[in-house]
């Protein structure tokens, strides 16, 4: 019963097929007439062409009969040959009609042989659904001998027929359940397996971006520790220099102990005693406690760039000034100085005269309030 019932329905499938090409009964008047035009066309001559169109071109464009005479443009020959060029057919056009025709007679053969097949597909069917009927009709008459049975086992196998039939189709039903389900989870699977690659992916990229990190806080702690220690070599060397500077320039440098640079750069001088000087310190002695520090900077910073002064020696006894003038030039690469002849002189002047490079003299005009520059000559 089940073969027959599966070869039903492949004969269905068949004739559904067969009928999705119906339409070549439909087309079958406009066939004949479009057979007929080209045959009436074939008879004339006109398709296949005697005379294709590139040979009559090549004689008008030679200007030549085949024969070998000339002829002359648009002369009667010439004329002539144009009219046959404007009736023959391309070649491209002439290979369309042509398998045109072919295929027309290609319709005709499926269409003929279309109808055989649907017609012998249909008595099939008849035939094979009779044999079902058949069928169904021997099985009923079965189950109703085997149910008025008198013998026990007999009734009691057809009942259980029954109720296996009835599982094997709820077998069935679950069956299409489970494998939709099926299928359903295996697209959740595939859809989980992606989302897992991503956030792998994620997470390896988390894990660079990680390591990434970490090798640069570890480069920036490296790099601070370095910058402390350089900070705190050059303050320590600034410190020092400062001190020797301080105890060159001060006049009574045996009063001051020790000079100190604390970290955040404030300068501390301390005297014999140990105590802080520094707000005991006369203006002389502040400007020399600045001037042994920038000194000192510019020295460590291991950069040639001149030392200018301006009014240096203003607020200075006569013991730093002849101390400073003395010492000082050996401290700079350069030295300029803005002074006033009351403010450099005497033994000051001497001890500077010997490394003065060039001197100029600035004059302040009171009628133009204005000041010119005028070089001391040697």
């Amino acid at each position: 019963m089940e073969a027959r019932e599966n070869e039903n329905k492949g004969l269905i499938k068949r004739i559904r097929d067969l009928a999705s090409q119906g339409y070549l009964a439909l087309i079958d008047e406009i066939i004949q007439k479009s057979q007929a035009i080209l045959d009436d066309k074939r008879q004339r001559g006109e398709i296949p062409s005697n005379i294709r169109r590139q040979f009559v071109q090549d004689l008008l464009d030679h200007q030549q009969c085949i024969c070998g005479r000339p002829f002359a443009l648009h002369d009667e020959a010439y004329e002539r040959l144009k009219r046959l060029l404007t009736a023959s057919l391309s070649s491209a056009l002439e290979d369309d009609v042509l398998t045109t025709s072919g295929s027309l007679h290609t319709l005709l053969d499926r269409k003929n042989q279309v109808q055989s097949d649907i017609d012998q597909a249909m008595k099939e069917k008849v035939r094979l659904q009779q044999t079902i009927d058949t069928l169904y009709a021997k099985q009923d008459d079965i189950k109703r001998q085997m149910g008025s049975s008198k013998q026990t086992e007999v009734s009691n196998l057809a009942k259980q027929r029954e109720e296996y039939q009835s599982d094997i189709y709820q077998y069935r039903d679950e069956q299409t359940r489970v494998d939709m389900e099926l299928e359903e989870t295996r697209k959740l699977i595939a859809s989980l397996e992606k989302q897992i690659s991503q956030a792998r992916t994620v997470e390896r990229r988390e894990q660079l971006l990680g390591r990434k990190i970490e090798l640069a806080q570890q480069s920036s702690d490296a790099i601070a520790e370095m910058f402390e220690v350089f900070v705190e070599e050059k303050r320590q060397h600034i410190e020092s220099r400062t001190r020797e500077i301080f105890h060159t320039l001060a006049w009574k440098s045996e009063h001051f102990s020790d000079v100190r640079l604390t970290p955040d750069y404030q300068l501390e001088i301390i005297d014999r005693y140990g105590l802080p000087a520094r707000p005991e310190l006369s203006a002389g002695e502040r400007q020399v406690l600045s001037l042994s520090f920038i000194t000192a900077m510019a020295q460590v910073a291991e950069r040639e760039a001149p030392l200018v002064m301006d009014t240096p020696f203003g607020r200075l006894s006569s013991a730093h000034r002849e101390s400073i003038t003395a010492n000082v030039p050996n401290l700079a690469n350069q030295l300029i100085l803005f002074v006033t002849d009351e403010e450099l002189r005497d033994q000051a002047l001497a001890n500077l005269r010997p490394r003065i490079g060039t001197e100029y003299v600035l004059h302040f005009n009171l009628h133009t309030s204005c000041t010119t520059i005028e070089e001391v000559k040697q």
